[in-house]
């Protein structure tokens, strides 16, 4: 029984690397059940039979991200400087981002049309917030759950989204010498220092 549950653990993992990589090298068009099968050696019947279709793979390719998310967030240390903790949970939160844009596409885009997350994924994405705004209550000297802290998480949120939505789509560069980098890490202390004001 323990050997099936791995064999089937294994399969899982091959169709969601496989449609990872369809993502990456053609885009969100390449993801059919067929191509999926063919890229991970399967049957379709073996994608139908451990997701029940395509939008299953998509669902776990969505859950999955956030889960990855709220983990690379969660290993940022807590320190004695609110500030700085936060900083570098935006700097942590736009390394994801960069470093799975097909992934991130797919948990913020909705690059599949036809795909909508079932509660149990939605309420995924909501943990990445959370650690968000419990970093955040600490800068603006709140409870988590408050709405002084959920509103400037929701805040910080959007900031960095939106930046890094840019960097991805090679846009809002202007006439600035400064890199994205650079940009990114400028427009999260001016927010940041804000914060701690109000």
């Amino acid at each position: 029984m323990a050997a099936e549950g791995t064999h089937e653990a294994h399969q899982r993992e091959a169709i969601i690397a496989a449609a990872r990589r369809l993502l990456d090298e053609e885009g969100p068009r390449a993801l059919t059940t067929r191509r999926i099968a063919e890229a991970c050696g399967l049957s379709t019947m073996a994608i139908y039979s451990r997701f029940g279709s395509k939008e299953g793979v998509v669902e776990a390719l969505y859950s999955d991200g956030f889960a990855e998310l709220t983990a690379t967030l969660g290993r940022v240390r807590r320190t004695a400087s609110p500030a700085n903790d936060v900083a570098r949970l935006t700097e942590a939160y736009r390394a994801f981002a960069l470093d799975r844009p097909s992934v991130y596409s797919v948990m913020f885009e909705r690059v599949i049309a036809e795909f909508r997350p079932d509660p149990q994924s939605a309420a995924r994405a909501q943990e990445a917030f959370l650690v968000l705004e419990h970093r955040v209550a600490d800068l603006v000297g709140s409870d988590p759950g408050s709405p002084d802290a959920s509103r400037a998480a929701y805040s910080l949120w959007a900031l960095v989204h939106g930046l890094v939505m840019l960097e991805l789509r090679g846009m809002g560069h202007g006439q600035s010498p400064d890199g994205p980098a650079v940009r990114f890490r400028h427009a999260v202390r001016h927010l940041v220092a804000g914060l701690t004001v109000a």
